[in-house]
């Protein structure tokens, strides 16, 4: 299952959609206008608020960056002074880009919730002790295993709630259970409400991390509308966001993610354990740390679709702001297809090369092919015979090679 993270933001308005109550926020950038979030804040019925970065990243209490009870004039400095500053997080430097401005909330009693899902239950951790010390006192936090076709039971509720005081014991356990089902509703992997309080009687999450399986998404109308953020650290290349548009107007998967620019072992990846396999094998190779990106063109792309994903691969590798001392290397590794034409795959691929010879000699790039499948013989022998005749260094293997022993020629 595929899995990302997504904005505190983003999860805290899916929230606030199924509870069907209001949820008054601002997301703030680094290209937003502060005079016009300084207006807002005042002309708001709200007087107090809460400032910090929404930025994939936890702790942000423990590190400094939670600001409360601020009035609109010290939300507007607060994020003036912030904004594009670089900060260190668990020994990664970034910049600080992105701020979730919300109503500050009174309050007394503070607790700890998460679930996540495993394959056959889903898990309910809940505790009094909450906040950024919560994994340091991991003892006092109650564990509940909930059957995926289950709902959770009553028996389950006072093991969960033994603690909590009468005046509150019922609110917490409607609380408990339907987060279980919000949780599976929207199909999220992991959620986190650290902490929730109660206030006139109400529940409200103050703080909220999640990750949702992204195989879920074209069933859910409402997470169309999630931005598609990296974390705190990662930086988004330009190609990606190309590649996820044309992704997003075939059923075919067309994925882009870069991991260590500037580096020498570019990869197209086909099927969930191909890609497993390789990267497992490259990680016993001591060669992970020099693969510079995550691709993937599955689900039996088009041949224009094949042709613009691998032309815009190759002018990446060729470009001279990309260039490495070392010799680079294009490793286009599947499994054994029962329903892609590999021939309609290996002439794109023929033709988006054809037009950057010149330039792959000079950037000094060597071509590693593993397939198998339907037409395999013909599409291999197409590239085999395109890269010998421009000698272009180049790799084949069939689908009688086995990945693994066919990526040996990598070291």
């Amino acid at each position: 299952m595929s899995q990302r993270a997504i904005r505190e933001i983003d999860a805290k308005k899916l929230r606030s959609q199924s509870t069907w109550r209001p949820y008054e926020w601002y997301l703030v950038s680094q290209e937003s206008d502060l005079l016009w979030l300084s207006a807002l804040l005042e002309a708001s019925s709200t007087d107090s608020w809460v400032v910090k970065p929404d930025q994939l990243f936890g702790k942000r209490g423990k590190y400094g960056l939670v600001w409360v009870n601020l009035d609109p004039a010290w939300v507007v400095a607060r994020i003036e002074e912030k904004r594009l500053q670089e900060r260190e997080i668990d020994t990664t430097k970034w910049t600080l880009d992105t701020f979730i401005v919300e109503p500050f909330v009174p309050h007394d009693q503070e607790y700890y919730i998460a679930l996540k899902t495993e394959q056959d239950e889903d898990i309910i951790y809940f505790s009094l002790e909450w906040g950024v010390e919560v994994e340091e006192n991991w003892e006092k936090v109650i564990e509940c295993k909930v059957w995926v076709l289950d709902q959770i039971s009553d028996e389950q509720l006072t093991t969960l709630t033994w603690w909590i005081s009468k005046d509150h014991l019922s609110l917490v356990q409607d609380f408990i259970s339907d987060m279980l089902t919000f949780f599976r509703q929207k199909w999220f992997s992991y959620l986190e409400v650290n902490p929730f309080v109660i206030t006139s009687d109400t529940v409200i999450c103050l703080d909220m991390v999640a990750r949702v399986d992204t195989c879920e998404a074209w069933k859910q109308p409402d997470r169309k509308q999630i931005e598609r953020v990296k974390p705190f650290w990662a930086e988004t290349h330009p190609l990606e966001e190309k590649i996820e548009e044309m992704d997003a107007e075939t059923g075919a998967s067309l994925k882009f993610s870069t991991i260590n620019p500037r580096w020498r072992i570019w990869l197209l990846l086909w099927w969930w354990w191909a890609s497993v396999a390789a990267m497992d094998k490259l990680a016993d190779m001591w060669l992970i740390d020099e693969v510079i990106n995550y691709g993937e063109l599955s689900g039996n792309p088009t041949y224009r679709h094949n042709k613009a994903y691998i032309q815009w691969l190759v002018d990446l590798m060729v470009d001279e702001k990309e260039t490495t001392p070392w010799k680079k290397r294009l490793c286009v590794i599947w499994g054994i297809s029962n329903f892609t034409r590999i021939d309609v795959f290996c002439k794109a691929f023929v033709d988006a090369v054809s037009e950057k010879v010149e330039a792959i000699k000079q950037a000094k790039i060597t071509i590693f092919v593993r397939r198998g499948g339907v037409n395999d013989t013909k599409g291999l022998a197409m590239i085999k015979t395109f890269c010998d005749a421009h000698e272009i260094p180049c790799t084949v293997a069939d689908g009688d090679v086995y990945i693994t022993d066919a990526m040996e020629v990598l070291r």
